[in-house]
């Protein structure tokens, strides 16, 4: 059971590593105060924040939209 939390804490440092490198990436795209935003909102609340960050973020251009398969 140790071995668990060594996967938990590097799967949470990982999605808040990528958190940052898509609002890096996506400097283009928003506005400064948005990335101001995300940028606190990561550093006060990091899992939570990145996790918020991923749902409202949304496909970004040049991203295809996830669509359900035709039956």
């Amino acid at each position: 059971m140790s071995w668990i939390w060594p996967i938990i804490a590097f799967a949470v440092i990982a999605l808040w590593v990528y958190a940052w490198i898509d609002i890096i990436r996506r400097r283009h795209t928003m506005s400064g105060g948005k990335i101001a935003a995300w940028v606190l909102v990561i550093l006060i609340f990091p899992v939570l924040g990145a996790i918020v960050y991923f749902l409202a973020r949304g496909a970004g251009p040049g991203e295809p939209v996830p669509r359900e398969p035709v039956p």
